[in-house]
C-alpha cells in the first residue's frame, strides 16, 4: 500500500487484526527488517509496518528531513488510518523517530521497545574535536574557496566523509547523506524525559553502533524503563537472537 505525504509516495503494510503495533526499522534497512516480528505479530496484533521515506520502495524526501520530519511523516500515516494508540518497535534509527514522537505527540505510544536506538550523541573526543576544528579552518579560510571554488571545497569535504565517513554515509545517494548529516547531528536526549509510556531497552553487549551506554542512559533517564543487554550481540542482536527477542516482545506486549 502507498501513503502520499509531501510529493512522495510512502510504502506500507498492514497485517493481523487486534490493538496496533508498529515496526519502525533501522537507517538503511525497510519492512523485510522487521518481517520476522510482523509475521509472528500479526496472528495477535493489527502491525503496520513501513518503508521510511528513502527507504525500501518509498521515495526519498524532497528536501532534507531531519528526525521530526521522518516523524510527522509517520503521524499523518496513522492519522491517515485512525491510529490512536499504538505498541512501537524499533530499531536504531527508528528508535530516534520513536523518541521524536513523545515530543510531538505525547501518548499516541502505549509501550514501546528499543533495540540498539539511536539519538544520543557521545562526547566528541579531543581528537575527533581537534580534526574537525582543523578540517573547518581549511573549509572557511578565504584564501582556499578562492583557490578552489565552492565547489572544490565541497568536493574535498564529500571526499573525506566517504573515507572516514560510516558504511551508511557511504551507500545513501546525496539527498539521503545529507539527511544522514541531519538527523546523527541531532541529540534527541532532551526527548527521554518525554517518554510516559513503559519502555523495554535490548541492547547488544557489543553494541558498536549505538554502544551500550546509551541503553543505560536511556534506563536512567526515561521514567519507566527496564533494559535488557543480549550476551555477546552486535547492533542486530535482535534478528541474532531472534528467538528470544521475539520471547520479550510478546511478553511484554501482552501476547
Amino acid at each position: 500500500m502507498e501513503f502520499e505525504y509531501s510529493g512522495i509516495k510512502v510504502h506500507y503494510e498492514i497485517s493481523g487484526q487486534g490493538d496496533w503495533v508498529t515496526l519502525l526499522h533501522g537507517w538503511g534497512g525497510s519492512v523485510t527488517s522487521f518481517l520476522g516480528a510482523q509475521n509472528q505479530l500479526c496472528g495477535r496484533f493489527r502491525v503496520l509496518n513501513l518503508d521510511f521515506p528513502g527507504f525500501g520502495t518509498s521515495e526519498e524526501p524532497l528536501d532534507d528531513w531531519g528526525v521530526k520530519e521522518y516523524a510527522e511523516c509517520l503521524l499523518a500515516l496513522m492519522d491517515e488510518l485512525g491510529i490512536e494508540k499504538t505498541a512501537v518497535i524499533a530499531h536504531s534509527f527508528g528508535g530516534r523517530v520513536a523518541l521524536k514522537l513523545a515530543d510531538l505527540r505525547p501518548g499516541i505510544v502505549s509501550r514501546q521497545v528499543l533495540t540498539g536506538g539511536a539519538g544520543l550523541k557521545p562526547a566528541e573526543t579531543k581528537c575527533n574535536a581537534s580534526l574537525a576544528s582543523r578540517l573547518k579552518r581549511v573549509y572557511d579560510n578565504p584564501l582556499t574557496r578562492k583557490v578552489l571554488g565552492d565547489g572544490g571545497v565541497d568536493k574535498i569535504n564529500n571526499a573525506v566523509r566517504s573515507r572516514f565517513g560510516s558504511e551508511d554515509y557511504r551507500n545513501a545517494s546525496p539527498r539521503m547523506r545529507e539527511i544522514f548529516k541531519k538527523v546523527i547531528d541531532e541529540d534527541l536526549e532532551y526527548c527521554l524525559d518525554k517518554v510516559a509510556c513503559p519502555t523495554l531497552l535490548v541492547w547488544g553487549e557489543y553494541d558498536t553502533a549505538t554502544p551500550l551506554w546509551m541503553g543505560r542512559k536511556m534506563e536512567q533517564r526515561i521514567k519507566d524503563a527496564a533494559l535488557i543487554v543480549f550476551e555477546g550481540g552486535t547492533h542486530f542482536a535482535y534478528i541474532e537472537q531472534f528467538s528470544r527477542f521475539m520471547a520479550i516482545v510478546n511478553s511484554f506486549l501482552g501476547a
